[in-house]
């Protein structure tokens, strides 16, 4: 007898997530268990992801196959070690003892992915000394399309997110996006994923991808541009028992830079490096041609990931 959607979230969030609080061992297993039963789940998925790994990055569909269960397992890892750094915070140091994480001087948007580890990134650079660090998501309210089990898990973790950084996180409403304008004109910072797809979005932006043409959230655009702010592109992966981050090329605002463009050509190049660590491949869609730039860039209300 088929499971349903609800059926599966409950056992993933519900029965896997606390056993993975108690053992690293026992999430890194079960992450391979996850990434096995969403494969099975839904095959067209599969298939769409399948095929543009394939396209993107030239290689057979068995190798694009392996990628994608690989990046499968990347998010169930995340979820995994979030449940037991939730009941361990204090280890988190020490997971980030040799990350290489640095923060420049000056405001910047870090820009990163969904890849790896980002809430556990941006909870150990948000304690880095002066980060003034803040993070911009979208909201976890009812119009936000997750399983009830999956929402009210990823509840609790941004509760322990915005506790353990002492920041509560901005949203996408026309207030949060006046709070993260003034917080980089203060010189402060904002951590925010860039792959966020256009159609979830008020204002759009078509960037180059792997040869192809993108279309994402327009916002972190904006906001650079009318604050002057450099766009830092950054991911946090797993290394052994810890994590590293990779640093792409910091991008300064200035005449003739297109700030999105030019952070997405420095983060195509890692997940080119770790494509098993991008979540993404299902649901961004990469056409063939088509113009780039930015479609409704201007006016008040709208944020990066709306």
């Amino acid at each position: 007898m088929a499971v349903s959607d609800a059926g599966r979230a409950d056992w993933r969030y519900g029965r896997i997530l606390p056993l993975a609080s108690r053992s690293r061992a026992f999430g890194r297993a079960a992450s391979a268990l996850v990434a096995w039963s969403e494969l099975r789940r839904d095959p067209e998925r599969a298939a769409v992801a399948t095929g543009r790994i394939a396209s993107a990055l030239g290689v057979s569909p068995g190798a694009a196959l392996g990628i994608y269960r690989d990046a499968l397992r990347s998010e169930a890892r995340e979820e995994a070690d979030a449940a037991w750094f939730m009941a361990h915070e204090d280890r988190i140091p020490a997971a980030f003892a040799r990350s290489g994480a640095r923060l420049d001087p000056g405001p910047a948007i870090l820009a990163t992915l969904h890849f790896g580890s980002p809430v556990l990134g941006f909870l150990h650079l948000s304690r880095l000394p002066g980060a003034r660090l803040a993070i911009v998501a979208r909201p976890l309210d009812d119009s936000n399309p997750m399983p009830r089990a999956k929402r009210e898990w990823a509840r609790r973790k941004v509760a322990w997110t915005e506790r353990v950084s002492g920041r509560s996180f901005l949203s996408i409403d026309p207030g949060s996006v006046a709070r993260a304008r003034a917080h980089l004109l203060d010189g402060g910072r904002l951590f925010t994923p860039v792959d966020v797809p256009g159609d979830v979005s008020a204002r759009r932006a078509r960037v180059r991808l792997f040869g192809g043409v993108a279309e994402v959230s327009g916002g972190i655009e904006i906001l650079s541009r009318l604050t002057r702010s450099a766009i830092q592109p950054l991911v946090t992966y797993p290394r052994g028992n810890g994590f590293a981050f990779w640093y792409g090329r910091r991008i300064e605002p200035g005449e003739g830079v297109e700030p999105l463009a030019e952070a997405f050509a420095e983060l195509e190049g890692i997940v080119r490096e770790r494509p098993g660590e991008w979540w993404m491949w299902p649901y961004l869609d990469l056409r063939p041609n088509g113009r780039v730039g930015a479609e409704n860039a201007a006016g008040p209300g709208h944020g990066p990931n709306s």
